[in-house]
């Protein structure tokens, strides 16, 4: 009588954790360039909402204080926390009378340019634009 015995041999054995780990390396480098290249789309957003948050604040502006601000104006961290956000961010804002376009309205074009420091160490930015007078946008 000849007993065979059941299970996996060492070799099996040995190349099923080679597959195993093979396997596992793949995907930890999938993951790892996927959240690469998030990043970049994350801050892009993240700009993207601070600049409509800015324009927004200006549209809620009476005339009166749109004209009154200056043609660039930064906004601090403490005005928009979201500023903390972004590695190194900053916003700036620009004002633009339209009647330079349009005489006699006081419209005014808007641009906010929000900018951060990329994991390269670069500098990116995003700008958002619109046309703001006192009851908000031109219809």
């Amino acid at each position: 009588m000849s007993t065979r015995r059941k299970g996996f041999t060492l070799l099996e054995v040995m190349i099923g954790m080679v597959l195993t780990v093979g396997s596992a390396m793949a995907l930890f480098a999938l993951l790892t360039q996927t959240f690469n290249m998030i990043r970049p789309m994350r801050d892009e957003v993240r700009a993207s909402f601070i600049a409509q948050s800015e324009i927004e604040k200006l549209r809620a502006l009476s005339e009166s204080a749109i004209e009154a601000m200056p043609a660039s104006n930064a906004v601090s961290a403490a005005q928009n926390p979201a500023l903390n956000q972004l590695p190194d961010g900053q916003a700036v804002i620009y004002r633009q009378p339209y009647d330079e376009f349009h005489p006699g309205t006081s419209i005014y074009a808007v641009s906010v340019e929000v900018s951060w420091r990329t994991k390269a160490g670069n500098r990116d930015a995003s700008v958002l634009s619109s046309i703001v007078y006192s009851q908000g946008v031109g219809k």
